[in-house]
């Protein structure tokens, strides 16, 4: 718990600290994988002055070059000119049941990410939705799933902030206008 409280003063620190918002929910855009659509989405930051990220796995290019065809220079200049924050998504956006795969899903994506993209620091994470186990039943929603699995400690212990795993929620039609792809909001209270 300690290491991600040092990750998650970091983070906050990164962005000028906390915005106080007294206990009232505010909302941020998460943006998933497709970089065939990084066109329709630029200027969304800047338009709207609302924080966005984009969920990157370390692999896409290679799994899945037809949605993830940019090479990892054109993301990070995406990111840095147009204001969009690059998330890890994992690795291979696959499930995982044993350690090492927790580890290369988390700790192991955070350092492939940063190392293809140098300019960017990679502090967010949100859990792939996957099949099978989940990760073991991880979805990011509970603090449990991050003190009691041993995955959700591997994320504390790698980055500043998590989001969970959302399943159908009602605003996927957001800004359908811009993109048809998934769209999620990460809830965030202080």
């Amino acid at each position: 718990m300690e290491q991600y409280q040092a990750n998650a003063a970091i983070f906050a620190a990164r962005r000028g600290g906390t915005i106080g918002t007294d206990n009232t929910a505010v909302g941020a855009l998460r943006w998933d994988h497709d970089t065939s659509k990084m066109s329709a989405l630029a200027g969304v930051h800047l338009e709207t002055g609302v924080p966005n990220s984009w969920a990157h796995y370390s692999q896409q290019r290679d799994l899945n070059p037809e949605e993830n065809g940019r090479s990892w220079g054109s993301i990070q200049n995406f990111a840095t000119r147009y204001g969009f924050e690059p998330w890890s998504h994992g690795a291979t956006h696959g499930d995982q049941t044993t350690q090492a795969g927790y580890v290369l899903e988390t700790v192991g994506a955070r350092a492939e990410l940063e190392t293809n993209m140098p300019a960017c620091v990679v502090e967010g994470f949100t859990i792939p939705g996957v099949g099978g186990t989940r990760w073991g039943g991880f979805d990011g929603k509970q603090l449990s799933d991050y003190t009691d699995l041993p995955v959700g400690r591997l994320v504390l212990d790698t980055y500043g902030c998590s989001m969970g795993r959302l399943t159908d929620p009602p605003w996927r039609s957001v800004l359908a206008s811009r993109w048809s792809g998934e769209v999620g909001y990460a809830p965030l209270r202080h």
